[in-house]
């Protein structure tokens, strides 16, 4: 007759199997949905408008919670004649913005920096390009961590939302749980099973 500890070390043992499988198939689910993502260039967004090409782009599309999201916004000229960008304040590599949004709600922006309020402005040729890089900390405002989720990240040029060259350029991302969480999860619920199959084979 099997003993209690007996029975309690094979479902263990079953469980543990049982979560081998379940976290290598979810993260070959989510090795393929990123790839497919990054595949059809979902991590990365162009608008064309007056022959200025606005590009934004993230790193990745697919993220584990706590890594930094790299962003690039980018404006390049397509046209044969220069085009000049001028704005009403500094200093030049503060020309851009960068916001997260969840559900349409914004929790982190970079409109908050502190400018000096002076004439600044720069010129491209013909293809010529400007690009300006952030890092996100997968943080709000308030510096509060965020949960995974999906979220729509925004680049623009720092005009005001009237200017001809205001052209906010959206992707999305998906932020997921890091590995070590999801296997902490998949023991959890295994294990409860478990324990669950016992007690109801011990009332038997």
């Amino acid at each position: 007759m099997k003993t209690l500890e007996t029975i309690i070390s094979r479902t263990i043992n079953k469980a543990k199997q049982g979560l081998k499988s379940l976290a290598y198939a979810g993260l070959a689910t989510i090795a393929i949905a990123g790839g497919m993502r990054e595949a059809r260039g979902e991590n990365f967004n162009s608008v064309v408008k007056d022959n200025i090409e606005y590009y934004m782009q993230t790193d990745k599309a697919v993220y584990n919670l706590e890594e930094n999201v790299e962003m690039l916004y980018r404006v390049k000229n397509l046209g044969e004649e220069d085009v000049k960008f001028d704005f009403s304040f500094g200093p030049e590599y503060r020309q851009s913005n960068f916001i997260v949004k969840k559900n349409g709600e914004r929790i982190w922006d970079t409109i908050d920096w502190p400018v000096t309020w002076s004439g600044t402005d720069f010129t491209l040729t013909f293809l010529e390009s400007k690009e300006y890089i952030q890092v996100w900390d997968m943080t709000y405002n308030n510096k509060d961590k965020i949960i995974p989720a999906n979220y729509d990240v925004t680049g623009v040029l720092n005009y005001w939302s009237s200017h001809e060259r205001y052209v906010p350029v959206l992707v999305q991302i998906d932020i997921i749980p890091e590995p070590s969480t999801l296997s902490l999860l998949a023991i959890g619920s295994l294990a409860g099973a478990g324990i669950y199959t016992l007690r109801r084979r011990k009332n038997k």
